[in-house]
């Protein structure tokens, strides 16, 4: 499946989450994040510089306060061997 058809299907779960008023599309993709971070034992501090950002940016973007750009999204997904809809949590 192609990068931009995965990033419709991921938008379009944030939507449906979102729309319940559940949690932001941020706080969505930093919790699931953070789950991928402690299965593989690894820190903010230590997945930052994967991402090309600061420990402190990283950490803001982990707890829905700044919001992921579709790089950094790819970047993450890319970094875990995942599919970037896998970032999101299902409903």
């Amino acid at each position: 499946m192609c990068s931009v058809c995965t990033l419709l299907q991921i938008l379009a779960m944030t939507q449906m989450i979102v729309t319940r008023g559940i949690m932001s599309a941020d706080e969505a993709l930093g919790m699931t994040l953070n789950q991928y971070l402690f299965s593989a034992g690894l820190s903010a501090s230590s997945f930052a510089p994967n991402l090309g950002l600061s420990h402190s940016s990283v950490s803001r973007k982990l707890r829905g306060r700044v919001g992921w750009s579709l790089a950094e999204i790819l970047s993450a997904a890319s970094f875990f061997d995942i599919e970037p809809a896998d970032l999101m949590p299902t409903p």
